[in-house]
């Protein structure tokens, strides 16, 4: 058997070892299975190869240093955002920011420091379309720990032969990479290097060149042993402690620069560790133009107006300190021509994949790739705030249904109808709230959602409902069939849109993109107004003296015997329907109510309110710093209910 037929062998038991149901022996242990030294054994044969991945700081060439004094008046989560054809998030104009988990591409040199800046770079070098699938599927595999995808990173990096590494790392690489790409990682490794040949190669390689060189081959050396190394091992070879040396008179590159991406838009950088990035992406929502130098330097930005997102209120953003060449030409830019109506009109919504990017220093910092997938340690203090607001919305939809009838008992609310419909229309709006993240495809993509708010009959005051209370439990009614009927419009276009991407109609998944996003906008105002109203509603409720008694676990018991032995009543069902519920809806807040755990079901109503109404500001928030952009507009159509439910996109069967 010759040596590429051998290596071939070596990687089909390594895609077979990914898919077995029982892990197979290690595989440089198999029977009458000789693994040869493959690929390059000399530091001569080392130095005369191309790095797997070259990006450098030569290659950032797109800065903005014109741009240093701009800071956006509003960011929106770019994680709101749908995701495109290709997989990336579709932009529309603002400035968009989100954390991610961020990995060291060059071993053996330092780790960001707290002022270090970066600039934009594409992701190149021979195994660039590798790494970059890397860390796509690495989102799609949050069971896969951030630490076992850098070491795979670091393996391909110091060209480690993957099937020779211990087996949970052939098993992460199995998931993350296509047959066809293991077998290119397993043509262009590199041995262990002898300490003659290393000593020879260090001789004669600059200092900078020297760590990189070395770290490879210690990494080479520990992943290709047969006891897995600790990580923390591993990350002392790749990742040096201390700040990076800077270079006399060599480049700088302050922190938050801003680049131009070819793609027609702005990005910038701040990198708290080498695992974890905050990435800002700015789109202008009107055409502009790059003013370059001979060398082809950006200059300066020129809008057609104003920003709204800028604190600059100039119609060129910040001169640069650099001279303006003679010969400085204008750049169209923006992905617009003369006369477009802004951004992404001509040719659809731009898309941002961020691990196509590498994040590069001056100096002899790492350069960083990214992962839009689960956000880096530094989105701690946000995650926990999302998982405290989470638990909120479902305590109070648990709690709530504990009363005999729901309100009723604690309000003496004179309509049991009433007081139903309020129980069921805030359970299921806060279960909106929380899972707004799109359900099946649907196929009727080629038609606009519409706002359309259930009716409901309103309480009058009388004996033992002063006209406070009324007024109060009113208006938090028609706040939450306000904002349910919002986020109903948002998950439904999520659908849609869903249908557009399965089946490639880019003009209708961009589309229906903008209406997610702006009845996003509008639920997130909605979230607000009901937050106040559910205030209110507390504070009449204090003033007239109105208390609850505790939640008990015996009363949860009791409940949830009843609605496991009978379900809802009739009258509940008929009040869920009223509310806009869906058949999977009542099941799925039957199946919360009977399975949610005496802790979830016992306590103070008030409390609850109180921790809800929190809840739904956090939400709330977030969502109305995205851009309200009317659905249809694009297509040429009135935002009136009557033109937008059924329209259908001229010349196109529906």
């Amino acid at each position: 058997m010759n040596r590429f037929a051998r290596r071939t062998v070596a990687t089909l038991f390594l895609l077979l070892a990914s898919t077995s149901c029982a892990l197979l022996p290690g595989i440089n242990n198999l029977p009458g299975l000789e693994l040869p030294g493959m690929g390059l054994t000399s530091a001569e044969d080392f130095l005369k190869e191309s790095p797997p991945v070259t990006t450098s700081l030569s290659d950032a060439v797109t800065e903005v240093p014109s741009l240093d004094g701009f800071e956006p008046e509003t960011i929106a989560p770019m994680r709101e955002l749908p995701r495109g054809l290709e997989g990336g998030f579709l932009l529309l104009p603002g400035v968009w920011e989100m954390d991610v988990r961020s990995y060291c591409l060059q071993a053996g040199t330092h780790a960001p420091s707290s002022g270090a800046g970066h600039s934009y770079a594409p992701l190149k070098g021979p195994k660039a379309d590798i790494v970059q699938h890397i860390l796509q599927n690495s989102a799609l595999h949050p069971e896969i720990p951030q630490r076992d995808v850098q070491v795979l990173l670091w393996a391909i990096l110091a060209r480690t032969p993957i099937t020779q590494m211990p087996r949970g790392y052939q098993l992460t690489a199995a998931k993350l990479l296509t047959p066809k790409e293991l077998l290119a990682l397993d043509r262009s490794v590199v041995e262990v290097l002898t300490p003659i040949v290393r000593q020879h190669a260090l001789a004669t390689l600059p200092a900078s060149v020297r760590r990189v060189f070395e770290a490879e081959n210690q990494l080479r050396e520990k992943l290709t042993q047969t006891v897995e190394a600790p990580f923390e091992e591993l990350e002392r070879i790749a990742v040096l402690a201390g700040v990076a040396p800077t270079e006399a008179g060599g480049r700088v590159v302050q922190r938050g620069r801003w680049s131009y991406h070819p793609d027609g838009y702005f990005v910038r950088y701040f990198a708290s560790s080498y695992t974890e990035t905050k990435i800002q992406v700015y789109l202008p929502d009107q055409p502009f133009q790059l003013e370059r130098d001979e060398a082809g330097n950006i200059l300066r930005v020129v809008m057609e107006s104003p920003q709204p997102h800028t604190n600059t209120g100039g119609t060129v953003m910040l001169a640069s300190s650099r001279p303006v060449a003679a010969s400085a030409g204008m750049t169209q830019a923006g992905g617009t021509s003369p006369g477009s109506s802004g951004p992404g009109t001509s040719g659809g919504l731009k898309e941002y994949e961020p691990s196509g990017n590498v994040a590069v220093p001056a100096g002899g910092g790492q350069r960083l790739g990214q992962s839009s997938g689960k956000p880096g340690a530094g989105q701690g203090s946000e995650e926990k705030k999302t998982k405290k607001a989470v638990e909120a919305l479902k305590k109070y939809r648990d709690i709530t249904g504990l009363f005999e009838h729901g309100w009723g008992q604690v309000l003496a609310i004179p309509s049991a109808v009433f007081d139903w419909l309020l129980d069921f229309q805030l359970a299921i709006g806060f279960k909106l709230v929380e899972d707004l993240r799109g359900d099946p495809p649907r196929a009727d993509y080629k038609i606009i959602a519409s706002v359309e708010r259930l009716p409901f009959t309103p309480l009058k005051a009388r004996a033992g409902l002063s006209p406070a209370l009324a007024a109060s439990l009113n208006a938090l009614m028609e706040a939450s069939t306000d904002m349910n009927a919002k986020l109903r419009a948002a998950t439904i276009s999520l659908d849609r849109q869903g249908g557009a991407l399965q089946d490639k109609d880019k003009v209708w998944s961009d589309e229906q993109a903008r209406a997610i996003i702006y009845y996003k906008a509008e639920s997130g105002k909605s979230m607000l107004v009901l937050a106040d109203r559910l205030e209110a509603l507390v504070k009449t409720l204090r003033a007239e003296g109105v208390t609850a008694r505790p939640v008990t676990a015996e009363t949860a018991r009791k409940y949830q015997a009843r609605l496991r032995d009978n379900g809802f009543t009739p009258e509940e069902l008929a009040a869920a329907k009223q509310a806009g519920m869906t058949g999977e809806e009542v099941a799925f807040l039957l199946k919360e109510r009977i399975e949610a755990t005496p802790q979830e079901m016992t306590g103070d109503i008030f409390e609850s309110l109180t921790d809800s109404i929190d809840a739904l500001r956090f939400f709330g928030k977030r969502l109305v710093t995205l851009p309200s952009v009317a659905p249809g507009k694009h297509l040429g159509l009135s935002t009136s209910r009557a033109s937008l439910e059924g329209a259908h996109l001229p010349g196109q069967s529906g």
